[in-house]
């Protein structure tokens, strides 16, 4: 196929693309050299080229435009200016810093989720305006310099799309190092974890995804719903009741919803039977949840079916036990590591007070503030966030749930 037929062809393919909001560009049939590519659908909208390689050496072949005469390059010339407005989702394994500038001055608004490979040195003036303000998903690939250079600028660029991308949570910016790559892997691969750490921390503030959050909120409310048929009592706790006397539906960083029953249930309960603990697991089973049982923490932790609870949406019922025989103040306790306020006064626990929360009545603890305060300290009304949290976030992979 001749250079002339070839543009030909592009040109059409940029007049008849035109007619569309959903672009996808792929290549098939073709030999292209070390590349092991698989498709990595992105649910963000509108789509161009949605295949590229899994590993960093396979994206950046060297070229044979006899044997492949679709050169990545060539790939922009489809996207047609008309086109612009409508995008939604841009995935390449080449951009030109024409392309660059256009994506960074705006000229994408709608742009959701941009996935870059090879791309020219990128400077992002403190001066530039232009906010990209649907932009969720940033993948900047095969930036060169300097180790030292690039921590210094992914700073700089994380600090510039933290005021222009307000929407923004997921950034990736990789490093490409050259001659001292074995010799300092080791420290290279430490201290870039350390920086997407710190810009998580920092900018992202540790959140899960708007949509783990959400099926998070789903799942409670079908949980609280359980409870109530069965009549047990239950309150929000730990991390929920501070949402509670916050006013607040949930921590953005938060990766589960606290709540607590008293459990071994009297022998005159409705529902005593339910002192047996596998009968009450199978009765979270029979209603379609999930069941991991901590023994050593008294505790329930329940998910969606076919879902593993630490790592997906899950909600926590703490188990917390009476004593009150020969005691001259009865206590509910619960020995766990992560909790301070291990042996509370039931006078501090009932009467449960009624109070408005994620839209329902629920109950909380009578003396609700003096149990937040010895479980947090003196400044548990004010919403802070840890780099633990983080941490957890990260490995456990909350901040891009059902995003890619």
């Amino acid at each position: 196929m001749t250079s002339t037929a070839i543009n030909s062809k592009i040109l059409l393919f940029s007049l008849f693309f035109n007619s569309f909001n959903k672009i996808i560009f792929k290549f098939s049939g073709l030999h292209i050299f070390c590349c092991r590519c698989q498709s990595h659908p992105i649910n963000a909208g509108n789509r161009l080229y949605e295949i590229y390689p899994t590993t960093d050496s396979g994206w950046y072949p060297e070229f044979d435009e006899k044997r492949f005469p679709y050169y990545p390059s060539k790939i922009e010339n489809i996207i047609h200016p008309d086109n612009y407005s409508r995008l939604q989702s841009l995935v390449l394994p080449t951009a030109s810093s024409k392309l660059i500038q256009l994506i960074f001055h705006g000229e994408f608004p709608r742009l959701k989720a941009c996935h870059l490979g090879r791309c020219e040195s990128i400077i992002l003036p403190r001066s530039m305006t232009i906010q990209l303000q649907n932009l969720r998903q940033l993948t900047i690939r095969k930036q060169p310099g300097h180790v030292l250079e690039k921590i210094l600028l992914i700073q700089e660029i994380a600090n510039y799309l933290h005021r222009q991308c307000p929407l923004l949570k997921i950034l990736v910016l990789c490093i490409h190092m050259r001659g001292h790559m074995l010799r300092d892997s080791s420290i290279v691969l430490i201290v870039s974890i350390l920086v997407i750490l710190e810009v998580y921390y920092q900018y992202g503030q540790c959140a899960v995804t708007a949509k783990y959050s959400m099926k998070n909120m789903k799942l409670t409310h079908r949980i609280m719903d359980m409870l109530d048929g069965l009549s047990i009592v239950y309150w929000p706790d730990c991390q929920s009741l501070l949402n509670v006397l916050r006013n607040e539906t949930y921590n953005i960083w938060d990766q589960d919803v606290d709540l607590s029953i008293e459990w071994p249930f009297k022998s005159n309960h409705i529902h005593s039977k339910l002192n047996n603990l596998q009968l009450f697991i199978e009765t979270f089973q029979n209603n379609d949840f999930n069941v991991e049982y901590y023994p050593d923490r008294k505790l329930f932790s329940l998910s969606s079916v076919n879902e593993k609870s630490a790592r997906q949406p899950h909600v926590d019922i703490w188990l917390w036990k009476r004593y009150d025989e020969h005691e001259i103040k009865p206590v509910l306790q619960l020995f766990d590591s992560s909790l301070k306020y291990q042996s509370r006064l039931i006078s501090d626990i009932y009467p449960l007070k009624s109070v408005t929360w994620l839209g329902r009545n629920v109950k909380i603890p009578r003396q609700s503030h003096k149990i937040a305060y010895k479980e947090y300290g003196i400044s548990y009304m004010k919403p802070i966030f840890i780099r633990n949290n983080c941490l957890h976030n990260l490995i456990d992979g909350r901040w891009f749930y059902n995003t890619l």
